[in-house]
């Protein structure tokens, strides 16, 4: 009898799938609920809610794709040149999600009191863009990577 067997990488996968669709949609919906998403008003509306579990699957898939990143580091197994990159860029998409927490203060704070703020539009787009393309190459390198365990390893005779 077959069971489920879900590795980590699988489970990334999927992580970075959904992850990458609250990216998305919070693109999205920043540009089409504008006036709605950085009111300074008591309540959160739907659109905000949403937007605030996307940023923790966010938050959660950096996590989990930089300790799947370090650990290929140290075991030195199907390790490519282009990893140390990517590890690097892992580490300042986490800390950009800080500065994206502060433009979307900063986007709110503007807009209450009526000021001017393409500025930080661009720079909060451009750190969602950096995000989204992080996730992008995680999801190309696992999806190189998504083969079954058995195939994975060559067979070597005498082992």
């Amino acid at each position: 009898m077959n069971k489920l067997k879900i590795g980590f990488t699988s489970a990334l996968f999927w992580l970075d799938n959904l992850a990458t669709a609250f990216l998305v949609f919070i693109l999205v919906s920043m540009w089409v609920f504008r006036d709605q998403v950085f009111s300074m008003g008591g309540a959160l509306a739907l659109v905000e809610l949403i937007m605030l579990i996307g940023m923790i699957f966010i938050l959660l898939f950096n996590i989990a794709s930089l300790s799947w990143l370090g650990r290929r580091q140290f075991k030195n197994t199907h390790k490519r040149a282009f990893d140390p990159l990517l590890f690097g860029l892992g580490i300042v998409c986490v800390v950009m999600m800080t500065g994206e927490k502060v433009m979307a203060d900063e986007i709110a704070h503007e807009t209450a009191t009526g000021w001017d703020n393409q500025g930080e539009y661009l720079i909060l787009y451009g750190m969602f863009s950096l995000q989204l393309v992080y996730n992008l190459l995680i999801y190309r390198r696992l999806f190189q990577r998504r083969q079954p365990e058995s195939e994975a390893r060559p067979f070597l005779p005498g082992r």
